[in-house]
């Protein structure tokens, strides 16, 4: 499970599961940090999707609401989200939001909203 975006839990803090359509049988668990994804780079795939290639393989790994902001060369910014689906291999398949689109030739750099990944220098440039 995740948590809605923009919550997060403590680390060291022991928190218990209380659900009223599944019995789990150890409810209870201590949260642990865990390191944010570092993104190897990112590339489009057509005006309205692309691609950000992780440092790994994050296996089944899902993001669910995990949201970028692609701040282009030419002044726009543009948000897009993470399309539900499991990452099969290093990678995860954004789609542009709110009836945007890539402008061809601009570059973007890749800002995570919400730190949920380590973005060094991630740009990408339109088809």
């Amino acid at each position: 499970m995740h948590l809605p975006e923009g919550q997060n839990l403590t680390s060291y803090t022991t928190y218990t599961v209380i659900c009223d359509w599944a019995k789990i049988k150890n409810p209870s668990f201590i949260a642990e940090a865990i390191a944010s994804p570092p993104l190897k780079s990112a590339e489009a795939i057509d005006n309205k999707l692309f691609q950000i290639t992780f440092d790994k393989n994050l296996g089944m790994e899902l993001f669910p609401g995990r949201k970028v902001e692609l701040k282009g060369d030419d002044g726009r910014n543009i948000e897009a989200q993470y399309r539900f689906s499991p990452c099969k291999g290093p990678y995860g398949i954004f789609d542009v939001l709110n009836d945007n689109t890539f402008k061809s030739g601009v570059k973007y750099s890749v800002v995570t909203m919400g730190n949920w990944a380590n973005p060094d220098t991630v740009t990408l440039t339109a088809k």
